[in-house]
C-alpha cells in the first residue's frame, strides 16, 4: 500500500483490546507523517503531536479529547475524499 492509499486511515489507540480510544488516536496525513492526539510521555494529559519515524514532536495541548476525536474523525474523511477525488 502506498503512502497516498494510507492517507486518512485511522489508528485508535486503547489501552484494553476491545474498548475506546483512551490512549490516543492518529491520522495519517501522508509523507510518512501522521497527527497523533493522546498520551504522550512525560507530558500530562493529552497532547497533539506530528507523528514520524522518528517518534513523536508534541507541539499543543488537548483540553478537550472527545472534541480532539472528532476532529481527528473529521481531518480522516476529508483527506478520504481528497485522495479519493485525485484518484478516481
Amino acid at each position: 500500500m502506498d503512502d497516498l492509499t494510507k492517507m486518512g486511515r485511522v489508528t485508535r489507540h486503547s489501552s484494553e483490546e476491545e474498548s475506546d480510544p483512551d490512549v490516543g488516536i492518529e491520522v495519517n496525513i501522508g509523507r510518512g507523517l501522521s497527527l497523533y492526539v493522546g498520551e504522550v510521555g512525560g507530558r500530562q494529559g493529552w497532547s497533539a503531536a506530528l507523528s514520524a519515524e522518528n517518534g513523536l514532536v508534541p507541539f499543543a495541548s488537548i483540553t478537550d479529547e472527545d472534541a480532539a476525536r472528532d476532529m481527528v474523525d473529521a481531518l480522516a474523511a476529508t483527506l478520504r475524499a481528497l485522495t479519493e477525488k485525485n484518484n478516481g
